[in-house]
């Protein structure tokens, strides 16, 4: 998925260079601990990130046309790897099991007691939550296990989901390598295995983002987007990050697929408005749901919702207590520095504008304080980091690019080309017919080359279908082989050629011919006598030439 670019576009590669210089001079700070060599570091990092680009590239342009050919292979190792990095993920999960602490707050509200129910929790991510792992607990008993697996069960579904939407959005090199960091990063394994509400509202996140960027594939389904807005808008009053999923929604509606279905900005913009009004229908429902189970008002659910996420205090985003530099650190670091020059391959489409605006929005968010502690919003800021920077590596592919120079010849040709009437409307014979009338027709239907399959099939059929018996011999071969003509502009199989008789080849000769007969002209010499040039003879009344 790729939009086009333009001056927006490169203000926010800007911003982009800008956020990710400080970070590169922050992990060189921290490595050299702030010494003269700093620079060098980072600059270090800059080399290495322009070095890869190219490198990738390069090798891109090699094997283009040979994963074009083989695309089904090229899927089929894809897969392979897909399934690969989720097992690897699982068996390390598994491994991280026994270090899960049991001290958690979330264990205790979820346990079934004597007189203790699921208290009344104002956020409804942490409400809905808690009274899942206590249905669970009912059945299966308070286990800690239990409260584990159920997680991680969580997140190897969602490292599925995060895979399929990145594959839709950035693509197939993309979204491997966000599978394999998500799945064998230290930070998320440890995650796995801690009670958390974040992990249970990710997974629908993921998969209504997964519906938004598959469901406008064809064409602009209005019913699709209203649908998916009230998801949204449920979503959103689970946890106020929901609202983020109309980003998503804007991005893909926008996006040039959609532009390319020949659907203007009034129908792209309208399929906007209703996943607006959808989102707004599945928040109020939500508070009127809210407000009839729990016995308040819906004002004052509304209310009660909105000062959980009232912003107090205007802070700037840290990232805690400094810690050791991972090899995840490391990757993701020139991961974001390769996107500085691979934004560069490609003058036409872009696919970093949105990530770069959904990092700056939750950025503001985190900073004017409206995420709650329960769920603060570092996943969410993780995720979208790792797509920021792996997207780069399909700038850095070449396939793209040639799809798109393929489908814009394409077009151009059909474009250029005036459309003819079909085949099919031209080659109705009526009964009765004479065979030099027919014989017009057809020569009426030659078949243009930019015919489509099912015009080319029923021409093919009505062309066999012309009776036989109303033909003469020399009419009957000349129609064939017009229908040899036709078939073959038609299918592109040449006709097999007859073989033509052997010619007699005479002898020479030697003898001189006689002289060529003159033909003469037989005249007679007359002068001219106006006056006894009347050789009438003057005949009587009494003259009788009867016998």
């Amino acid at each position: 998925m790729s939009w086009k670019k333009n001056v927006i576009s490169y203000v926010l590669w800007l911003v982009y260079t800008l956020f990710t210089g400080v970070v590169i001079i922050g992990l060189a700070s921290d490595i050299t601990g702030g010494t003269v060599n700093t620079a060098i570091v980072a600059a270090g990092i800059l080399g290495a990130a322009a070095i890869l680009v190219l490198l990738l590239h390069f090798f891109d342009l090699k094997l283009s046309s040979v994963l074009l050919e083989k695309q089904g292979i090229w899927n089929a190792v894809q897969a392979a790897v897909a399934v690969v990095l989720l097992a690897v993920g699982i068996v390390l999960r598994v491994q991280a099991v026994p270090g899960a602490a049991e001290d958690s707050v979330y264990f205790q509200l979820a346990a079934v007691l004597p007189n203790q129910e699921v208290p009344q929790i104002v956020h409804g991510a942490v409400y809905l939550y808690v009274s899942i792992l206590h249905t669970l607990f009912y059945f299966l008993g308070n286990k800690l296990l239990v409260a584990v697996w159920f997680q991680i069960v969580l997140q190897v579904l969602c490292g599925l989901f995060l895979y399929c939407v990145a594959r839709r959005v950035s693509g197939p090199l993309a979204a491997l390598v966000t599978l394999g960091i998500f799945m064998c990063s230290p930070v998320t394994i440890e995650k796995a295995v801690e009670l958390s509400p974040e992990l249970f509202f990710l997974l629908p996140v993921l998969l209504v983002a997964w519906g938004m960027t598959g469901s406008f594939e064809k064409n602009l389904n209005k019913t699709a987007a209203f649908l998916l807005g009230i998801l949204t808008g449920v979503l959103g009053y689970l946890d106020v990050s929901g609202f983020f999923l109309l980003l998503v929604l804007a991005a893909v509606v926008c996006s040039q697929k959609e532009a390319g279905t020949g659907k203007g900005a009034g129908a792209r913009a309208g399929a906007f408005l209703l996943g607006l009004l959808g989102a707004a229908v599945g928040f109020l429902g939500c508070i009127v749901a809210d407000a009839s189970m729990s016995g308040k008002n819906s004002i004052r659910v509304l209310k009660a919702w909105g000062a959980l996420y009232r912003p107090e205090n205007i802070v700037l985003y840290t990232t805690g207590e400094q810690a050791a530099i991972t090899w995840e650190d490391w990757m993701l670091m020139v991961l974001l520095a390769m996107g500085i020059f691979s934004f560069w391959l490609n003058r036409r489409q872009d696919k970093r504008s949105v990530y770069t605006i959904g990092i700056c929005l939750w950025l503001t968010a985190t900073g004017f304080g409206i995420f709650t502690p329960e769920l603060i919003g570092n996943t969410g800021l993780y995720l979208l980091l790792l797509l920021w920077g792996t997207v780069s590596l399909e700038e850095c592919r070449s396939l793209q690019k040639a799809a798109v120079v393929v489908e814009t010849a394409d077009a151009m040709e059909e474009t250029a080309v005036p459309k003819r009437v079909a085949v099919s409307e031209t080659v109705v014979v009526p009964e009765g017919t004479t065979v030099s009338e027919k014989a017009d027709v057809m020569e009426k239907t030659d078949a243009p080359e930019e015919a489509d399959v099912l015009e080319k099939a029923a021409t093919l059929e009505k062309l066999a279908a012309i009776p036989a018996k109303e033909l003469h011999e020399e009419e009957m071969s000349e129609r064939r082989e017009n229908l040899a003509g036709q078939r073959e502009s038609l299918t592109g199989e040449k006709a097999p050629e007859k073989k033509q008789p052997k010619k007699v080849q005479y002898i020479k000769n030697p003898l001189p011919l006689p002289k060529k007969h003159i033909k003469r002209v037989m005249d007679y010499s007359l002068k001219e006598m106006p006056d006894e040039d009347d050789f009438d003879l003057d005949i009587g009344d009494e003259d009788d030439f009867d016998y």
